[in-house]
């Protein structure tokens, strides 16, 4: 088998990567790591740096939980891109064929000052293209900031009762109208 990659070595590798990732922990890069790293189905490192929880001086484990904010959407554009080359979506599928909840979304009408004085249908539903360009318009604007400060933990729990609370919410736009990110 010819291979582009030659063999890593399991020491210089530990030590290169521990080396950098300590150091990035002591100049307050970097709170902490997990770190795994396979090879051809070797694990050559899975090494764990810093804490969890400072105050508390938990270490980072292998079970630690980590918030990984908006890398999220890499991973569900790539999960769509799959379901879509499998056939078992659409790009122009509306949301509420997976997601009936949300069928009766409303856009907000609002006066000069931004105050809501109506709300209505909205006319152009949300596609599944529209959650991947950011054209969705969910979660856009002042109207979605002072909504969302109202969701309680309860509402948070579970997907389930998040993707209830969303469905519920004003939209400041109609879907496709501007980029919100």
């Amino acid at each position: 088998e010819l291979s582009i990659m030659k063999r890593l070595d399991k020491r210089v590798l530990r030590e290169k990567v521990s080396e950098r990732i300590l150091n990035d922990i002591e100049t307050n890069h970097i709170l902490g790591a997990s770190v795994l790293i396979r090879q051809k189905g070797e694990v050559l490192l899975n090494a764990h740096y810093g804490f969890a929880d400072i105050e508390r001086k938990n270490p980072i484990s292998e079970n630690s939980i980590f918030r990984i904010a908006s890398m999220t959407k890499v991973i569900s554009a790539v999960a769509a891109m799959i379901a879509f080359e499998r056939e078992l979506i659409s790009f122009d599928d509306e949301i509420e064929k997976y997601l009936p909840g949300f069928s009766n979304l409303k856009y907000a009408i609002t006066d000069e000052s931004g105050k809501i004085v109506s709300t209505e249908p909205l006319k152009t539903p949300i596609r599944i293209h529209n959650l991947l360009t950011h054209t969705s318009l969910i979660d856009c604007g002042s109207l979605f900031a002072e909504q969302i400060k109202d969701m309680t933990k309860t509402q948070n729990e579970t997907l389930e009762s998040a993707l209830d609370f969303y469905s519920r919410l004003i939209m400041g736009n109609e879907p496709g109208t501007k980029n919100s990110y």
